[in-house]
Formats: C-alpha cells, structure tokens, sequence
C-alpha cells in the first residue's frame, strides 16, 4: 500500500471517529422522540428483519431520514439479554415507561444510533488484500490477551470496494496483575465495523 493510500486510510478513520463521537451525544438526546413516536414516522412500526438495506420510502425525506439512524433490531425494550443480566427488566410485563427506559439504555447508551454504524461506519466488504506492518501471526482480527496474543500489531487492509483501512491493536499482561488490550481503526473480522477501544482489566 502506498503512501497516499495509508494516508487516506488513516484520514478516513479520523473522520468516522468523530462522526462516531457526535452520534454517541446525539443519540442521548435525540432517541426518546423515536421511541414514544412508536417509528410511525416511517409509514409504519418498522423494524428490519435482515441486513442492511436503507428503506427506500425515506429517500430525500431527511426529518424520516435521520429518525431511521436510530433504529436497532431491538428497539421496543432493547436487546433481551441485556434486558434480563443488566436492567432486570422483564418487558413483557413492564409497563409503559420501564419500557422507555429499557430501549433508552440500549438504543441510546449502549448502542447508540445503531444504523450509522452499519450503514454509514461499515462497509460489509471483504478484504481482498492485507499487509502487515509489524505483529504477531494473527492479521485478520484484533489481539486479545484472552486468545493468547502477545505484543502490538499494525495492519493494511484493501477492501473489495476498494477501500484503504488499517487496524492497531495491542494485547498486553503487565506485572502478572493486568491486562490491556486496545484497539483503533478497521475491525475485519466484525463486518467492517470501525473499532476504538481500551480495555484494562485485572488478573
């Protein structure tokens, strides 16, 4: 990869990071209207069923627009899991505004704005080339203490889009009493999803 293009990777990213920062204050305080108005916006209760695709009814309707950026598979009490292991919350019997809050924790705190990082911040495009800067064997995914990598690692990607992206990662055990893991840049292995990250933990 030459210059210009690592450049351009590294310009990219810089670019959907702070789209990504915006979206994370945006979404806490836009979310709720999309909520309480049941998506009825949209000509219906919409929720997708697969993938990706931008509903083509919203097509230069920017208001119905940028309510779609804050759709989730989970939108009516947020994601089951999350329900039950964090908020205790059973949404099958809760009331009105328990489930109100459910979905603004997860739509709007864990998981916010979810369509702008799949249709806007992904890109569901094979790496097609891949070139490593420095790093152990691992180059299609980040390192991670907790599968045995070691050290910091750099990765070029291509895509079939013919995109430039890059990943940095790291994976570290310090004094046998923490471990660190960071990462910044384009997750391959996670549909193309941008990734920044710092994890500390303690042994």
């Amino acid at each position: 990869m030459s210059t210009s293009e690592k450049l351009i990777a590294v310009l990219t990213a810089i670019g959907l990071f702070v789209l990504l920062g915006l979206k994370n204050v945006w979404g806490k305080i836009f979310y709720p209207i999309v909520w309480v108005t049941s998506y009825k916006w949209a000509g219906k209760p919409y929720e997708r069923e697969n993938g990706y695709e931008f509903p083509e009814e919203l097509r230069g309707k920017w208001f119905k627009w940028l309510l779609f950026l804050h759709f989730g598979r989970s939108n009516s009490c947020g994601a089951s899991w999350y329900q039950q292991d964090y908020l205790h919350i059973d949404c099958e019997t809760a009331g009105y505004f328990k489930r109100l809050w459910a979905s603004y924790m997860w739509s709007a705190w864990r998981n916010p704005m979810y369509n702008i990082n799949y249709l806007y911040m992904s890109n569901m495009s094979k790496v097609v080339w891949a070139e490593k800067s420095f790093g152990p064997e691992v180059w299609d995914r980040k390192l991670r203490v907790r599968h045995g990598h070691d050290g910091y690692q750099l990765v070029w990607y291509k895509t079939e889009k013919k995109q430039n992206r890059f990943l940095w990662s790291m994976a570290k055990e310090y004094f046998g009493k923490f471990t660190v893991n960071a990462y910044l840049g384009w997750n391959a292995s996670t549909e193309g999803r941008y990734t920044v990250a710092l994890n500390i933990k303690l042994v």
